[in-house]
């Protein structure tokens, strides 16, 4: 399909997206009954469930054509039992405003029956590159040279049986046609027995497509229902969470405030139960601060868990691990903040610690003489934090470092 295509600049056309895809002779991705795709690009034989090879490839590549040329797929419908009846049993329009030709290639790239389409990619290559209409070579007569009657140009007669301006042969002559190109079948009709009995198949297949289509109402109905449920009931234990919260009892709330988000996913009330979740544990966290710094840890390590994306859990929790001499950690943790938040009020904040962290690292450097270890940090606190108030210190440190016994706090 379209979206798996990508032409780049050069003109190279690069496939993407194999995720149903496999390999020829090994076992099938889906069990019996089941159908994976997109309908608007699927074969007669995949939607019915038939086996299937590289011709359904081709197929697909036809819709494509189709729609390149037309703007519009060949096939619609309002849901998708109307689409698949349309491709198992329609004929697509003809292409409007495109050479008579082209147009047979298109459709023959489209056949129903994957006997009657292109049987391989070359085939299908040899064909376009051979129409007319693309440039190709005229037919030529068995002799050789573009057949002629009495020196001058030959009458064609419209063989019945081809489409509109596909290339025929002389009169009374078998046609001659492009390599690979569409070759006329014999007309057929169906005895009144099988005619009935087609018939009674569709109406069994429209029967049976109707009562699937009736059960997955039905299941999605009562999905609804639930869902709206559990919403209902998710309301009044946020309410309850939230009065928690106000009131200071962040334990309580943080518990509360978990069984509605598993509750409600998907909806609303899941975002905002994971957001008083995460506050919750925030304030849990920054109350063990001066107490225990391994519980602290422990309340902003579950107010990352509940929400990686929110910065300032990052800010809070590199702050406990710089106090507890996990200087690197503490480094990286706050550097996911300002990732998060940027130059936001989190992020600014983060590049400040960082910047305080540095320079600290870098009296403690200088203090047992290792001064090149000092000025290596000191540049580090002016890199994360170039216009904050830190690294001005550290620039007066750095140019002091060789003249000062101390380079002053």
């Amino acid at each position: 399909k379209p979206d798996n295509l990508y032409l780049l600049p050069d003109g190279t056309v690069k496939l993407t997206d194999f995720g149903i895809a496999r390999i020829m002779g090994e076992p099938s991705l889906t069990g019996a009954g089941q159908v994976f795709g997109t309908p608007s690009y699927m074969s007669p034989e995949q939607i019915a469930g038939k086996p299937v090879d590289e011709r359904t490839d081709l197929y697909s590549l036809g819709v494509m054509a189709y729609e390149m040329l037309t703007g519009r797929k060949p096939f619609v419908g309002e849901n998708v039992v109307a689409l698949t009846y349309q491709i198992l049993n329609v004929e697509p329009s003809p292409p409007p405003g495109i050479p008579p030709d082209l147009g047979e290639f298109v459709r023959k790239g489209m056949a129903k029956e994957s006997a009657d389409r292109f049987q391989s990619s070359r085939q299908m290559i040899d064909a376009l590159r051979s129409l007319p209409s693309m440039g190709g070579a005229p037919v030529m007569a068995p002799s050789g040279s573009p057949a002629t009657v009495g020196g001058g140009p030959a009458t064609v007669y419209p063989d019945p049986n081809l489409p509109p301006g596909f290339p025929t042969g002389l009169p009374g002559n078998t046609p001659t046609y492009p390599p690979g190109a569409w070759m006329p079948r014999r007309r057929f009709t169906l005895s009144e027995g099988a005619r009935q009995f087609l018939l009674a198949l569709a109406g069994g297949v429209l029967l049976g497509t109707l009562i699937v289509v009736g059960m997955l109402g039905v299941r999605n109905a009562y999905e609804d229902y639930a869902k709206s449920f559990r919403v209902k009931a998710g309301i009044n234990l946020y309410n309850q969470a939230l009065d928690a919260y106000k009131q200071g009892r962040y334990r309580e709330a943080a518990r509360d405030f978990e069984i509605v988000t598993r509750r409600a996913r998907g909806t609303e009330l899941e975002t905002l139960s994971m957001d008083g979740m995460v506050q919750s544990y925030l304030h849990l966290g920054n109350a063990e601060m001066g107490r225990d710094l391994n519980k602290a840890e422990s309340f902003f390590q579950q107010a990352i868990k509940a929400d990686p994306s929110y910065a300032r859990s990052y800010l809070y929790l590199g702050d406990v691990l710089e106090r507890k001499g996990h200087f690197q950690s503490a480094i990286e943790t706050w550097q996911r903040a300002v990732d998060l938040d940027g130059f936001g009020e989190v992020g600014s904040e983060a590049r400040r610690q960082m910047s305080i962290a540095y320079y600290n690292r870098g009296v403690a450097a200088f203090n047992v003489n290792d001064r090149p270890a000092a000025r290596e940090y000191w540049q580090k606190a002016i890199e994360v934090d170039p216009a904050g108030p830190i690294a001005r210190r550290a620039e007066e440190s750095i140019g002091r470092l060789y003249t000062s016994p101390f380079p002053g706090m």
